[in-house]
């Protein structure tokens, strides 16, 4: 059921469309086959840092690790400053021209009213605007609201933001917004070390209207 932890695209739509499920196949995982970037030479192994998940229209660069290739992260990683006093190992890179045309995996934050239809909401939103849901997992759920971590794949940050913006746009849905998973780390982090509790949700706009 939909209380379950994770739920993959198919598992959602078997759920909420079944008469739609045998249509459904899971969107291919990015093999990485070849650089996506320019500034890596030919042959090199390339990845993109699951710290930031970059997606094309992020502006990049490479930490070269030996042995180990590229990883590529997005300019504003939080774990580009291990690398500060290793300058040898930057890599200025950009996305190659047809970067956009294989789409790219990342993460959104939402949290979204505990009311019948809401999820499938959710869904129809990011279909309507032409991405794949990969994963999703609730990881926080109230008697008024569910908070959700769903993984889609997009062509670029330009898609990513218009997703952003239609989820952000629904009643339902009190914040919408891209998940940078080291930003995160380093945040729970931070909030703990101070014996900081986390903010309460976001109050539901409807209740002041």
């Amino acid at each position: 059921g939909l209380g379950a932890a994770e739920l993959t695209g198919s598992q959602i739509v078997a759920t909420l469309w079944p008469e739609f499920a045998h249509e459904w196949t899971e969107p291919a995982a990015d093999a990485a086959s070849g650089p996506a970037f320019k500034g890596i030479r030919a042959g090199a192994q390339a990845r993109v840092g699951e710290c930031c998940l970059p997606v094309p229209g992020d502006r990049i660069v490479g930490i070269a690790r030996k042995g180990e290739g590229v990883t590529v992260h997005a300019i504003d990683c939080p774990r580009l400053a291990a690398y500060e006093d290793e300058p040898d190992r930057w890599l200025d890179l950009k996305w190659d021209d047809d970067a956009s045309a294989r789409p790219r995996q990342t993460a959104l934050s939402l949290i979204f009213a505990h009311e019948r239809g809401a999820l499938a909401r959710v869904c129809l939103v990011i279909a309507d605007q032409n991405a794949d849901i990969v994963q999703l997992e609730f990881t926080e759920r109230k008697p008024d609201f569910y908070r959700a971590r769903v993984d889609v794949e997009v062509r670029d940050v330009k898609h990513l933001n218009r997703i952003v913006t239609q989820l952000a746009a629904e009643p339902l849905v009190t914040e919408a917004r891209r998940i940078l998973p080291a930003r995160e780390s380093a945040l729970v982090a931070g909030n703990a070390g101070a014996g900081i509790d986390r903010p309460p949700p976001p109050a539901d706009p409807r209740e002041s209207a």
